[in-house]
């Protein structure tokens, strides 16, 4: 494969460059989905709903006393 004249590039580094910039590419995106799903989880417990109150809870009458929802 001829880019410029009198410079030769081997098609066989063109394609492994290729792989190697996909393969990248792919990485990066599985760890920056994984490093979302960590960050998704730790919000999760700090500020995530407490579903193990019961029934007769004062959750609602604890709400009205928070600032700012009224």
């Amino acid at each position: 494969m001829q880019v410029f004249p009198g410079f030769r590039v081997n098609q066989e580094y063109c394609l492994n460059v290729k792989y190697k910039q996909k393969k990248e590419k792919n990485m990066f995106t599985l760890c920056f989905l994984i490093l979302a799903l960590i960050v998704l989880g730790i919000t999760a417990c700090r500020w995530g709903a407490n579903s193990a109150d019961g029934t007769n809870s004062p959750e609602w009458q604890q709400r009205q006393d928070w600032p700012g929802f009224h």
